[in-house]
């Protein structure tokens, strides 16, 4: 009932090789919280399997072929693997305001990945058989090591199809890298405002079936986002002159912020970090 390591060895006449095994009952991937969790699944493909596993993770889902209505309370947002994710101004601006005030998301592989974030992500590199932990101690790779996210036990091995190119500014934090120049992100977190997403271009739910390591995976996320608190940011204050390449940028990167023309007791009363744009001096 444990994962077990061992050692798979072929002798053939005089030849003899050594490869280390892992062999993982289908317990491995049983959710490791007790803490409940519900997800509004998208799914505009008519496929019911990204409701079918997590339904057998213990997840209550609702499935909706629109984002019209966004989770009400503790409920997750989960935008089903496989799925075109092609949002209105209007649905893309309240998914936005959902994550800031603590909302969870969680996109799962998409053809091309799903524009959720309040800056551009743009797709990047091609199928790959190997991707690389950059973030080991981050929650979702609980269990999972560095050579795990690589020739999985799927069509020609591959692990990913699409991975997503790592911007130049905005809060995204690459968990697996793939690609030339590790350039291209393939499991990653963005969080702001209080709220997050976790956006993961690796097949989870078409693998995990026959790879042990995505159904894990898949795992790690829900339980990660059933037990993440909702994370206020610190109030920032800019000094910075109108119009500023300080100032659009941290727009750009939709982190809240205030502007300040004088710095003062006053001022400052109420801000936990200042920013102090030297060119403004």
């Amino acid at each position: 009932s444990a994962i077990t390591p061992g050692t798979l060895t072929v002798r053939v006449g005089g030849y003899q090789h050594q490869a280390p095994l892992t062999v993982y009952p289908p317990s491995a991937a049983k959710r490791t919280t007790s803490t409940a969790l519900s997800a509004l699944v998208y799914q505009n493909d008519g496929s019911t399997a990204t409701s079918d596993a997590l339904t057998s993770l213990g997840v209550t889902t609702t499935t909706v072929t629109d984002l019209s209505t966004l989770p009400t309370g503790n409920q997750i947002l989960v935008l089903g693997e496989g799925s075109t994710v092609n949002l209105t101004a209007t649905e893309t601006t309240a998914l936005i305001d959902f994550v800031n005030v603590g909302g969870k998301v969680l996109s799962l592989a998409q053809a091309e990945p799903a524009q959720i974030l309040p800056w551009t992500v743009l797709p990047g590199g091609s199928e790959a058989t190997i991707a690389h932990v950059v973030a080991p101690h981050h929650p979702v790779l609980n269990g999972i090591g560095a050579d795990d996210l690589r020739w999985w036990n799927t069509l020609s091995e591959i692990v990913l199809s699409q991975g997503m190119v790592k911007p130049r500014y905005g809060s995204l934090k690459s968990i697996a890298d793939v690609g030339p120049g590790l350039a291209t992100s393939a499991l990653a977190e963005a969080a702001y405002g209080s709220g997050t997403c976790v956006l993961c271009q690796f097949p989870v739910i078409a693998a995990a079936a026959d790879e042990p390591i995505a159904a894990i995976l898949l795992r790690n996320m829900l339980d990660y986002l059933a037990t993440r608190p909702a994370t206020p940011g610190q109030a920032l204050g800019v000094v910075s002159p109108s119009g500023s390449n300080v100032a659009s940028t941290l727009t750009g990167a939709a982190v809240a912020h205030s502007t300040l023309t004088t710095v003062s007791a006053d001022t400052l009363t109420g801000l936990d970090v200042l920013l102090v744009d030297a060119s403004s001096s």
